[in-house]
């Protein structure tokens, strides 16, 4: 098929996940000698505590003591063997338990990157002992935070600085049975997401599209693996990339602007306030992304343009979130203009007052007036 890396999402996400794979062959090439040696270690230890062990076993009287210590002594010897796990760098699916098995194995770093974003949420929310959400593990991985497991017929998993990513690919269908479950929107996981929804060009897309040019592709994967590298080579502390003077003013004074969004009823983002709320902490990630993407280091300082192109991807994201949580019902603005929208529509009026509406609804005319000024934001 021509061009079929730009025909649609699989072979984009294929795209994103070849570079990914790049890092985990380039990891394991790097730390195979170090994984084969332990094993081998591992394997004559175990050999030597099973003869000490048969040889313990059998002993009599005096030499039974002696026998004892050198088997303890080996059996201690085969524990103190830490064979490093093969380096992975993401999963395509995993329960929240196996997901926690592989952070505690990775340094507390990992992926999970799909195009089955509806699997995703069923694991996250079905997949428990109890019958109940196991979200502790995404929450914790959202900030950084320490994470602890003592989950019954597993060894304890602690974490200190759980660091996931999470990319999903979902259809729009998904969104009205996310909203219905009161785990994930009570405990905040569905907050926790930059949403996109981007609109569908199916029918008026070009049978003919250029392809991403090789030099660009390659410029891509180069510098995602000089960043994983610098990553790799982090231990102990987390990095701190600070601001530059002109970058700090610039995030406040947006700050300062977004903060009465938030407002009860008043602000236009208080119908999804949980996630809006969480945007600032987002802004600052997603200027370390692109600081990262530009200048080639996960060190060094967030410069005033870095800052701005961060806050035109905010601003966007607000949009699709809008429509994201419209669609799931949990933005009562939107699904109030929605209604008016249809309201009108329905009665075909060539002008009409706020309190027609708020009357024929039985609403409060804040409520109404919040519904109007975002069709007048739409353009109606």
């Amino acid at each position: 098929v021509p061009n079929a890396d730009v025909l649609g999402e699989t072979p984009a996400l294929g795209r994103y996940l070849s570079v990914l794979d790049l890092i985990e062959a380039g990891r394991r090439d790097r730390r195979m000698p170090e994984i084969v040696a332990a094993r081998e270690r591992k394997a004559i230890a175990e050999a030597r505590r099973r003869e000490f062990r048969t040889k313990a076993s059998k002993a009599q009287g005096n030499d039974r003591s002696e026998a004892d210590t050198a088997a303890i002594e080996a059996a201690q010897e085969f524990e103190d063997i830490v064979v490093p796990p093969t380096p992975r760098a993401y999963t395509r699916e995993a329960t929240p338990e196996a997901l926690a098995k592989l952070l505690g194995e990775h340094s507390g770093r990992m992926a999970v990157v799909t195009d089955e974003g509806a699997e995703f949420f069923e694991l996250a929310s079905r997949y428990s002992a109890t019958g109940k959400g196991n979200f502790g593990i995404y929450l914790a991985g959202y900030d950084g935070g320490r994470y602890v497991s003592d989950r019954a017929g597993s060894d304890t998993i602690t974490i200190e600085n759980t660091t996931l990513s999470v990319c999903l690919f979902a259809q729009p269908v998904i969104l009205e049975s996310l909203a219905k479950d009161r785990q994930m929107v009570g405990r905040g996981l569905l907050a926790r997401f930059s949403w996109v929804m981007p609109s569908s060009l199916v029918g008026t897309r070009s049978v003919y599209r250029e392809s991403v040019p090789p030099h660009l592709a390659g410029f891509y994967e180069e510098r995602m693996a000089t960043l994983a590298g610098e990553a790799e080579a982090v231990t102990g502390d987390q990095v701190i990339l600070p601001m530059d003077n002109v970058a700090t003013k610039i995030f406040y004074a947006w700050w300062e602007q977004h903060e009465p969004r938030l407002k009860s009823i008043t602000g236009d983002l208080s119908g999804f306030v949980e996630w809006a709320s969480k945007l600032p902490g987002q802004l600052l990630r997603i200027s370390g992304n692109l600081h990262a993407i530009r200048t080639g280091t996960i060190h060094g300082t967030i410069t005033e343009e870095t800052m701005r192109a961060a806050i035109s991807v905010v601003e966007s994201l607000i949009d699709h979130a809008r429509y994201v949580f419209g669609a799931m019902k949990a933005d009562r603005v939107l699904s109030d203009a929605i209604a008016v929208f249809r309201w009108l529509e329905t009665r075909k009026l060539s002008e009409v007052t706020e309190r027609d509406i708020y009357r024929s609804k039985d609403w409060e005319p804040h409520r109404t007036r919040n519904a109007v000024h975002l069709l007048g934001e739409y353009g109606w």
